[in-house]
């Protein structure tokens, strides 16, 4: 992962990605904003990874082979290959981010790279487009981390976190569970509108060191996701080449988080551990 001036342990909120959105200035922008912010992938597994070829797609629902490139120090992962799969609203219920990036596949030629480009690419208009929507010069990581962090707190279980993450120890995603009960006070903080603007990036560790309010520090009420795409499937190839389907948590139950913010209390550390790569 690339060094960024600015922390990547920022949540970004649906209402600033599709700010975001809103100012990409190709397909190809919007598109990748889309996919990121839905599957959660390292940039490097987008740009002249993914073909036209990796994608499944029917009314009810889109798949994605993801072909997993394991960055940093080991530069080493024992899963080579993920299916993610989303559940694909009908209608009036049509999720934009997916609809996007249906879109964008189906007019592209047989064969075609999703994103022709180098990481680089990523890592100059994403920043960009951030400064112009919400004032803030966000990270490709930024739509990764906060693809997680939404989706521990609408019940994602640890199993579909690393499936999706393509993480292959558990510690990798116990910062997004741990967040859960934070991002939820957050939430209500967002809603009463009293201690908090209504957009731009927050951080987990100012809510648990106390300096946002003090106010309003009751646990907050469930509510709709904020990440609307669903997965539905994640069937994972282990380095043995045999597949291990892992159930993801029951739909009807998604709309819970893992942790139950009115019993849990928050950790002693003074911020939430820094999320790997």
């Amino acid at each position: 992962m690339p060094k960024y001036n600015w922390s990547i342990n920022d949540i970004l909120w649906e209402e600033d990605a599709k700010k975001v959105f809103e100012k990409c200035r190709s397909p190809h922008e919007r598109a990748f904003i889309a996919f990121t912010w839905i599957s959660g992938a390292r940039p490097a597994e987008l740009c002249k990874r993914i073909v036209k070829e990796d994608f499944s797609i029917d009314e009810k629902q889109i798949s994605v082979r993801v072909h997993t490139l394991k960055l940093g120090r080991t530069k080493s992962f024992t899963v080579e290959d993920r299916i993610l799969t989303f559940t694909r609203p009908p209608g009036l219920s049509a999720n934009i981010w997916i609809e996007t990036v249906v879109a964008y596949v189906q007019g592209l030629p047989a064969g075609a790279q999703l994103f022709p480009y180098t990481t680089r690419w990523s890592e100059k208009f994403i920043p960009a487009r951030g400064m112009e929507a919400i004032g803030k010069p966000i990270a490709p990581y930024h739509l990764r981390h906060s693809c997680f962090t939404h989706g521990a707190r609408n019940g994602w279980t640890a199993p579909t976190l690393m499936h999706f993450k393509g993480a292959k120890s558990l510690k990798s995603v116990e910062p997004y569970i741990h967040a859960v009960p934070f991002v939820v006070q957050m939430e209500n903080m967002r809603k009463s509108k009293t201690t908090v603007a209504p957009s731009g990036l927050n951080t987990i560790s100012e809510v648990m060191k106390g300096d946002i309010s003090e106010t309003n520090n009751r646990p907050a009420e469930v509510v709709e996701p904020i990440l609307p795409a669903v997965p539905v499937q994640a069937t994972q190839a282990q380095a043995t080449g045999n597949p291990n389907p892992i159930q993801p948590a029951n739909p009807g139950s998604w709309n819970q988080p893992t942790t139950n913010p009115s019993t849990s209390a928050p950790p002693t550390t003074s911020g939430p551990n820094k999320p790997k790569p």
